[in-house]
């Protein structure tokens, strides 16, 4: 949706109507209306809704599909130097999901769908903000807001209930923006996050997370000179069960458990514009990520989870050299205890620190303007591996279900002003089994391209009809491969996909 006051000069709503139609009879609809009611008072209504069904088979309780309702109520006061706003959002999802199939059964039947498991969630999401102008200078912004998502998940031949925890978040933020010159800025603030998790067994008590944060940012520009700054201070405290499931131990099942963890990122960047179009950047910055709680419950183990951190050294150009842009950037990063995950999502796969990994690379982008064609290109190569881990077997591997290499052609023609071509490409390199961080299998799996195709047509400036056709050679390729069952197991992704859409815009 459009935020609630980007009317025209002189308009009074705005709004859109969108709908599709796609392979296996998936389709998507969506409405919203952006409304002036005086000129203190805009509020916003959205509604969409998305039915996905694969083409694998389903099973005597109904096909594979993944089913969304999506509801947004928004309201915007407008201050004499400042506004409120107040926004809810209402979230609903049914699915079942797919399974994963032992190599041969991939090989040979690709529409089998495995063990379905099915579920649904629902959530709500009440969001209030607040902005105030103090000075011609000074801004005070804060927000506040109470998340909570519900869910039931189970397979239905079994009868089991699969652990999927219900989510409740408290957060909110308040930060004050000075401009002490007219090309210089600071920023100050805080925020915080309550997060408690709920156990489907509601015999287990509650889990919670909570986290505070401060943090300081600033921006200078001298000529052509841009310098920026920024430091956080974090602290996260939890206080956790772990799960009552393999492979956790049974002694340390439902087991509480507190820990509190401190740490800091920072970022600096200068940025040079060395003429209209072109610019050069080099940064240096740390960013960490504290574990979720549904990290901390399940580990290897029952240990205690790590933060990761990260450190990035990164330098990159950005020009035009006649009709051809390109954006070239080179980078380094240096990944300590990163958390690592090797299954998918209801799989008994716990969280564990990986080690300290390292990745470097370069990406190139680069379009070229041929009149009414446009060309464009990109390369992304990454070394990674796994510099340093206590499990000595994982050492000098290099990190799974990365590619090294990622790949991409595009095209884009004007037939006319009224009617647009496009084509993707995309290539992904080979990568090691998701679960396979001692490299011990072949390195076979990835190495495939998709690619798309999708015409546009716009017969008035407001409406837009698009036909669309998602990986046209049915190319065929796995989102997950693990290793269990003295096999590898595997995900089919998304085969041949039609789709026809129109959007209109008022």
């Amino acid at each position: 949706m459009k935020k609630i006051d980007s009317f025209a000069e002189g308009k009074n709503y705005s709004g859109y109507i969108t709908g599709s139609a796609s392979s296996h009879e998936s389709n998507k609809f969506g409405i919203g209306v952006n409304t002036k009611i005086t000129e203190k008072i805009a509020t916003g209504v959205g509604y969409n809704s998305s039915l996905k069904r694969s083409d694998k088979r389903g099973d005597e309780y109904g096909d594979i599909f993944s089913k969304r309702k999506n509801f947004v109520l928004s309201t915007k006061y407008n201050l004499n130097s400042g506004e409120i706003d107040l926004r809810y959002t209402r979230d609903e999802k049914k699915y079942a999901k797919d399974g994963d199939v032992s190599e041969d059964i991939y090989e040979s039947d690709s529409k089998n769908p495995g063990n379905i498991s099915r579920g649904e969630s629902y959530s709500n999401d009440y969001h209030l903000g607040y902005r105030y102008d103090l000075s011609s200078k000074t801004q005070l912004y804060s927000y506040l807001g109470f998340y909570e998502k519900k869910f039931e998940t189970h397979n239905p031949k079994t009868g089991t209930v699969i652990p999927k925890d219900d989510e409740e978040k408290i957060y909110g933020k308040i930060q004050a923006k000075h401009n002490y010159t007219d090309n210089d800025y600071f920023m100050l603030g805080t925020d915080l996050i309550k997060e408690i998790a709920t156990p489907q067994d509601k015999t287990i008590d509650d889990s919670t997370k909570d986290s505070y944060g401060i943090f300081l940012m600033n921006e200078n520009k001298r000529g052509k000179f841009t310098f920026l700054q920024g430091i956080r201070y974090n602290k996260a405290e939890y206080n956790y069960y772990f799960r009552d499931r393999d492979p956790i131990p049974v002694e340390k099942r439902n087991v509480k458990t507190k820990t509190t963890y401190e740490d800091y990122s920072y970022t600096l960047e200068t940025r040079y514009n060395y003429n209209d179009s072109g610019v050069v950047y080099g940064k240096l910055s740390r960013d960490f990520r504290t574990p979720l709680i549904s990290e901390m419950r399940y580990t290897v183990n029952a240990e205690k989870l790590n933060p990761q951190t990260q450190d990035t050294v990164e330098f990159g150009i950005k020009d035009y050299l006649n009709d051809t842009y390109i954006s070239l950037s080179t980078f380094y990063k240096m990944t300590r205890d990163e958390i690592y995950y090797s299954g998918e999502e209801y799989s008994n796969f716990p969280y564990y620190n990986i080690g300290d990994t390292e990745r470097y690379g370069v990406e190139l982008f680069a379009e070229r303007y041929f009149g009414k064609l446009t060309l464009n290109t990109s390369v992304t190569y990454i070394y990674h591996k796994i510099k340093e881990s206590k499990f000595e077997s994982l050492e000098g591997k290099e990190v799974p279900f990365i590619p090294n290499w990622k790949l991409g052609f595009g095209a884009r023609y004007e037939f006319t002003s009224k009617i647009v071509g496009n084509m993707d490409v995309i290539y992904y390199g080979n990568y090691f089994d998701s679960d396979d961080p001692t490299n011990i299998r072949k390195k076979d799996q990835g190495d495939y391209a998709t690619v798309d195709l999708s015409l546009s047509y716009n017969p008035i400036v407001d409406l837009t009809v698009t036909g669309r056709v998602n990986n046209i050679f049915d190319e065929k390729y796995a989102t997950y491969v693990g290793y269990w069952d003295n096999t590898r197991q595997y995900n089919r992704g998304d085969g041949r996909i039609y789709t026809v859409e129109a959007t209109y815009k008022f």
